[in-house]
């Protein structure tokens, strides 16, 4: 027991040397072992200085590099469709009206011919008046008392010729001969015919009758 002791006694000097010989190195690498003169009366607290360890400056954090968004690319503007072109239609065509008016000769191999003209009136209540003038050409011609059959689709009237007294010594000449009217249906069409009943020869030709014909719409 008595050895336990004494050998433990001898560890706590051992300790305390050592201790006090560490707290002696500190205090000559710090300063400390310097001799202050104080006055008398008051007391020195001398205490160690304190090594302050600045910081280590540490790197800001990176500032992350703005993310470009891809570029907004606008939808495609779809190409307008045209429609199909829509074709003109074709105009009607204009019935051409008939004539109004016009003339015929007949033939009859001689140089006595009977030439018809004609035209047509509106009358506004579904009727159309049709005159007809007839005149005969020829050199010499005594003709007196002879009559004018006039007819159009069904429609008939007769006029009276006038007498043609021409000698011989006279040239080719043109002769009033008749004047008339005839009323039909608006719209009647058909040959007007114009018969002269001449009942004579000429140039040594029998013509009883003498016929100028042509087709119209009164």
């Amino acid at each position: 027991m008595k050895k336990f002791l004494v050998v433990l006694l001898v560890i706590v000097l051992v300790a305390v040397i050592g201790l006090e010989s560490y707290v002696l190195f500190f205090r000559d690498r710090t300063g400390g072992g310097q001799v202050q003169n104080v006055p008398a009366g008051e007391q020195v607290i001398s205490q160690s200085p304190v090594m302050t360890v600045p910081p280590i400056p540490t790197d800001p954090p990176a500032t992350p590099e703005p993310t470009m968004a891809p570029p907004t690319v606008p939808p495609a503007t779809p190409e307008p469709t045209q429609a199909p072109a829509t074709p003109a239609p074709t105009p009607e065509p204009t019935p051409t009206p008939p004539p109004s008016d016009g003339s015929f000769t007949s033939n009859t191999g001689t140089n006595l011919n009977l030439t018809v003209s004609w035209r047509t009136e509106d009358q506004g209540n579904g009727t159309s008046r049709v005159y007809v003038t007839g005149k005969v050409t020829s050199y010499s011609l005594q003709v007196m008392g002879t009559k004018v059959n006039i007819t159009l689709g069904g429609y008939s009237t007769t006029a009276n010729g006038s007498a043609i007294m021409l000698g011989s010594d006279v040239g080719r000449t043109e002769s009033d001969l008749f004047s008339a009217t005839l009323d039909v249906p608006t719209g009647t069409s058909g040959t007007l015919s114009v018969d002269w009943a001449y009942k004579g020869t000429y140039s040594g030709v029998s013509l009883p009758n003498i016929n100028a014909s042509g087709e119209i719409t009164a």
